[in-house]
């Protein structure tokens, strides 16, 4: 989450769980305003209020952590793995209908997950990239096509760096509620993806969902998929590749990264071939 992405953080894991701290804080605020309006609309509390509760635990665990006089990097992630187990197995308790909780639980994995990852990172030099290539291959996105019918689901795609390339080699169907023309994350299977990601040392590098309709058209974004956009760019990487697939074969890359020219899409091997549009692929029949 770009919120630890900070000058030197790695050096000053203290400073770094003051971060967390902050920003455990800020997840308590949001959640006990959202307690509030339930509170006045007579309805049940009980899930979100224990959710509550086990945010302000992790809260306090983590000021004693932070409290602790050898407080090494690797005893930090230690703890912060543990944390994240614990918050899992009360996500995966809570029923399915139980939306407030879920999403505050799994905004609380978000943010452990990021806190390891950025504590394990290690200071280096700045090298400016200009411009990054992503690399997908022909197969994960045929994969893709398949995995995101019928319309609308929802997958996330990690990946690992190396010089000035990024290549996408997993994909996680994360589909949550949806119908013909919406689609959302299921809270549990987006926490399971990050956690992978986590401990393969991969990160979350593109999000992928599909679109009814047919032709390259029924592949732009919707004022949905924007918003979403704005929403994964903010809590996980400005260098995001979004992607939206139909069932007649399109594929559109997209987003802010690729508009920037921070980020160039690359497909590899056969059976996908580029169109006149040279952001939108099409399945070869």
């Amino acid at each position: 989450m770009r919120v630890f992405r900070r000058k030197n953080t790695a050096s000053q894991p203290r400073n770094l769980l003051r971060q967390l701290g902050r920003a455990l804080d800020r997840e308590f605020g949001r959640n006990t305003r959202a307690l509030r309006n339930l509170l006045k609309l007579c309805e049940d509390e009980t899930a979100l209020l224990a959710a509550i509760k086990q945010i302000q635990q992790v809260r306090e665990q983590i000021e004693a952590l932070r409290g602790e006089p050898d407080c090494a990097s690797s005893r930090i992630r230690e703890c912060l793995s543990n944390m994240t187990e614990e918050v899992l197995g009360s996500l995966q308790a809570q029923p399915q209908d139980e939306h407030d909780a879920r999403q505050a639980l799994a905004r609380c994995i978000t943010l452990l997950i990021a806190a390891s990852r950025a504590v394990g990172a290690r200071s280096r030099p700045q090298v400016e990239v200009i411009q990054r290539k992503v690399i997908i291959s022909a197969d994960l996105l045929l994969q893709a096509h398949f995995t995101v019918l019928p319309p609308e689901r929802m997958l996330v795609g990690a990946g690992r760096t190396t010089g000035d390339e990024s290549v996408l080699h997993s994909l996680f169907d994360v589909t949550g509620a949806h119908h013909s023309s919406h689609v959302r994350s299921d809270p549990e299977r987006l926490a399971r993806a990050l956690i992978t990601m986590e401990r393969s040392r991969s990160f979350l590098l593109a999000w992928l969902h599909s679109h009814p309709g047919r032709g390259a058209a029924a592949t732009f974004p919707s004022a949905i998929d924007f918003r979403q956009h704005d929403d994964w760019i903010r809590d996980y990487s400005e260098n995001l590749l979004s992607v939206i697939l139909t069932a007649d074969g399109h594929i559109r890359f997209w987003g802010k990264a690729l508009e920037s020219g921070r980020i160039e899409p690359q497909v590899t091997g056969r059976g996908v071939a580029r169109t006149e549009d040279p952001n939108v692929y099409r399945i070869e029949q």
